[in-house]
């Protein structure tokens, strides 16, 4: 069991290193074509932008921390991630919400496990 829970950690830290690393570069990408511009409120656009690249640029930082620090538990940092991607599902379009909140769920079970295995 504790052979699972440490593989599963290390997908889960994975998908979230990947998924936040995909739309990390996607929003910035969006961000520095000043995509926010064509829609007509330019300044919702342009907020709903910066907070998809916080949100994916936070879950990269955390995806990368849990793969280096393999000791430590990252349970409230993974269930932040995942109340604020379950939070942003109605505010985003393209079901950018819906990838992290799945993948954010993993992250949290493989964390919670985790912790349970080593205390």
């Amino acid at each position: 069991m504790k052979k699972f829970n440490t593989i599963l950690r290390y997908i889960s830290s994975s998908l979230v290193v990947l998924v936040g690393l995909v739309f990390t570069v996607l929003e910035t990408t969006l961000l520095v074509t000043l995509d926010f511009t064509l829609y007509e409120d330019q300044f919702l656009a342009f907020v709903q932008l910066i907070l998809r690249l916080a949100i994916s640029s936070s879950a990269l930082a955390l995806g990368i921390l849990s793969l280096i620090k393999r000791t430590r538990s990252f349970v409230p940092h993974s269930l932040c991630l995942f109340i604020s991607s379950a939070v942003m599902i109605p505010f985003v379009s393209n079901n950018f919400g819906i990838y992290f909140t799945l993948v954010s769920a993993l992250f949290v079970l493989s964390q919670i496990l985790f912790s349970k295995m080593h205390s």
